[in-house]
């Protein structure tokens, strides 16, 4: 089978997040051997990066037999779209990576609470406008939480105009909770295992500075997992 996807350049590092069994480090002869093995072209320059399993067909493959103490449920198994010892990362998701310096290129760990839901299949929509949307391709994102394992999926409103029928509250544009009837793609840049998910530290720190009083999403359903 063959992936319409990057390599991610080995050098100087690649460091997975130390957050628990959903992460796992590579070290760089790990991914020179890997891409030798495959034989794909590096398309990125040399960075730190810190990444994830996140959507099947396209991206980055790594195999988790390659990697010392790696378990299998580290890597994300999407059936036929990939093997089980190996995981993808979108091109999406590398570019929203090597976009990141500093501070916002670090993910933690957050506990999703989805207490008010009681129906399977509804999900929590928000509009985020926090996460480098010029990386995202968009001005402004709808963002789901989808099934345990699968990830996030997104979906670029057209305009203003719809974005502005969206929003309940003006002045709190961050979330939002909305019908699900907008059509997405696979998730891009976020990883949910579990009702764990992944944003970088800026998303959380803007998510703590926001004001949330009168949206049917409150604070409390968002937590740091120390």
């Amino acid at each position: 089978m063959r992936y319409n996807g990057v390599w991610i350049t080995p050098e100087p590092k690649i460091t997975g997040l130390k957050d628990g069994s959903s992460s796992v480090q590579l070290r760089s002869e790990t991914v020179e051997k890997l891409a030798q093995w495959k034989n794909r072209l590096f398309t990125y320059p040399p960075e730190d990066l810190s990444f994830r399993s996140l959507s099947p067909g396209i991206g980055v493959e790594l195999s988790a037999d390659m990697v010392p103490k790696a378990k299998l449920m580290d890597f994300m198994n999407y059936g036929p779209f990939m093997f089980p010892t190996r995981i993808i990362i979108s091109q999406r998701a590398a570019d929203f990576l090597l976009g990141y310096k500093g501070v916002e290129q670090e993910l933690v760990p957050v506990r999703l609470y989805n207490q008010k839901e009681e129906v399977p299949g509804k999900f929590y929509f928000w509009i985020v406008r926090s996460l480098r949307p010029e990386l995202l391709d968009m001005e402004y994102s709808i963002i789901r939480s989808g099934t345990p394992g699968l990830g996030f999926q997104y979906h670029q409103v057209k305009d203003m105009a719809e974005y502005q029928q969206l929003i309940r509250n003006e002045s709190n544009t961050s979330f939002i909770r909305t019908k699900m009837k907008e059509v997405v793609t696979p998730p891009a840049f976020m990883k949910i295992q579990g009702d764990w998910l992944f944003v970088t530290k800026k998303f959380w720190q803007d998510y703590q500075q926001t004001d949330l009083t009168g949206l049917e999403i409150t604070k409390n359903e968002l937590e740091l997992v120390e």
